[in-house]
């Protein structure tokens, strides 16, 4: 989407001191300009993402759009809102943008897949390796089995094509 005048997503000048309520009303513009029916909720951090201050979660119906495939329209989405916020406030913005608690839903199966995974490899003694995934969903294998007794992780390709590979020690 392209903006014609980007002025329209810059929020008002008393907003700018305050980097919550910046993000949040970023977000709700451009959620607007896209034509979505959609609430900004602030949560508090994720402990599973690291550096982040908060998290604005989009509320409504039939998001699905907002997630896109394996989450890249969410993490456009993202880079989007704190790239304005970072230029409006002149400092690195710390926060996580979802939509439903994805992101949550997503933590929990991943967590799921590598415990199920850890047990196979265990059992077969043979190394699997998952699907690609973005970095922070790679991060969530990691952690997980960081402290396995049996196996041991690490990522291998390159670019959009990385992924986890689950060995046994």
């Amino acid at each position: 989407m392209l903006v014609e005048n980007p002025d329209a997503i810059t929020p008002a000048e008393d907003a700018a001191v305050n980097e919550p309520a910046l993000a949040q009303e970023v977000l709700e513009k451009i959620l607007r300009a896209m034509g979505i029916p959609a609430t900004v909720e602030m949560l508090p951090a994720y402990e599973s993402i690291p550096d982040s201050a908060f998290v604005l979660n989009i509320v409504g119906n039939d998001l699905g759009i907002l997630i896109g495939r394996r989450g890249e329209a969410l993490r456009d989405l993202e880079f989007i809102t704190r790239l304005v916020v970072t230029h409006r406030t002149g400092k690195t913005a710390k926060f996580v943008v979802d939509v439903a608690s994805y992101r949550t839903r997503r933590e929990m199966v991943l967590r799921e897949l590598a415990k199920r995974m850890a047990e196979r490899v265990e059992t077969s003694k043979r190394p699997i390796t998952l699907e690609a995934m973005p970095p922070f969903e790679r991060r969530i294998v990691h952690v997980t089995l960081g402290e396995h007794p049996a196996v041991t992780t690490q990522s291998i390709g390159e670019g959009d094509h990385r992924r986890v590979m689950i060995l046994p020690k």
